[in-house]
């Protein structure tokens, strides 16, 4: 685990420290300091520890929950939804057997389920469901429930290829 200096929580807009999971009891959001973590904890994506190369086919755009949440609902890509995903994707799923498959897998096919949807006179339909699922998901790793996080995550992505493809 890192610490809160190599957090993607813990800088706000104006560089001030700051975490953007963690709130106190009045549902402020906390300071943080260099030498602190948390169960949210997710490392600032470098080459080394994320596995992500410039130019792959890892790239965000081609992410379609990235794309749900990004684009169509006009949130930024450090938004509560996508920190939390990509937290469950690199601490829970790329730790789990076959998890690494399943990541691989989804960035195979994003790219042609987005390219689908886009091209659709549903794609408002298609990412109303992906971002329902979405919220789903960021409730369920709040509540560190990751396996049934896993399961919703299988079915939209079988829903979604069997649908649109």
């Amino acid at each position: 685990m890192g610490y809160c200096k190599d957090c993607t929580h813990s800088f706000g807009a104006s560089g001030e420290k700051r975490c953007y999971i963690l709130t106190n009891s009045l549902g402020n959001y906390i300071d943080v300091d260099d030498y602190g973590s948390c169960d949210y904890f997710h490392a600032i994506p470098t080459t080394s520890n994320s596995g992500y190369k410039s130019g792959s086919s890892h790239s965000n755009s081609f992410c379609f929950l990235t794309t749900a949440c990004v684009n169509y609902y006009n949130k930024a890509d450090n938004c509560e939804e996508l920190t939390l995903l990509r937290f469950f994707r690199d601490n829970f799923l790329l730790n789990k057997e076959g998890g690494a498959e399943l990541i691989k897998n989804y960035y195979q096919i994003a790219p042609k389920i987005i390219k689908k949807i886009d091209n659709s006179n549903n794609s408002q339909s298609y990412y109303e469901f992906i971002y329902c699922q979405i919220e789903k998901c960021v409730n369920l790793i709040k509540a560190k429930k990751y396996e049934e996080t896993l399961r919703i995550y299988i079915t939209m992505v079988e829903k979604l290829e069997k649908e649109v493809l």
